[in-house]
């Protein structure tokens, strides 16, 4: 929601009200919100805060959620580092696939390879980054070089390039 405002008002700032979960928090501000005031005790004071640091550029969440935030940031950008330099040649080219949704069976067909093998590869880039689940390396380098700029071929367009 906030990126289709943004996108219909430019230099909109966006101000969330959220309920006490510090999880909520964290996924409102990587929806783009300028600010989550949660709806408290000191929801008056909190909510004059967020405005105030709004309009002046910042963004604005209670104390907690910064922290929470924070750590979340410092573990991708370690994981994204880790990635960088861990992987080999061929686990990122399979990253790569994973990245633009193509299931294993895919994968292996179109590398040749036995579907086996890239289950292992795929396995080896889950503990290398860290990661718990392909969704989780979705979120990880979603905005990364390797998915999700404008003009990326997806790999199967590339090997009939």
């Amino acid at each position: 929601m906030a990126q289709k405002v943004r996108a219909k008002f430019p230099g909109s700032k966006l101000i969330a009200l959220a309920s006490s979960r510090e999880e909520q928090v964290i996924e409102l501000l990587q929806l783009g919100f300028s600010a989550v005031v949660q709806i408290t005790d000191s929801f008056d004071r909190d909510i004059a805060s967020a405005i105030t640091a709004v309009l002046s550029g910042s963004v604005w969440a209670p104390e907690p959620a910064i922290r929470d935030y924070s750590k979340l940031v410092q573990s991708v950008l370690e994981m994204r580092h880790s990635a960088d330099r861990l992987l080999t040649a061929r686990e990122s080219q399979i990253l790569e696939w994973v990245l633009w949704g193509r299931p294993n069976k895919e994968i292996a067909s179109d590398l040749a390879v036995a579907e086996r093998t890239v289950k292992f590869h795929v396995s080896n880039i889950l503990q290398k980054t860290g990661a718990q689940r392909r969704r989780d390396l979705l979120r990880v380098f979603s905005s990364s070089s390797l998915a999700g700029h404008k003009g990326l071929v997806p790999p199967s367009a590339k090997a009939s390039m």
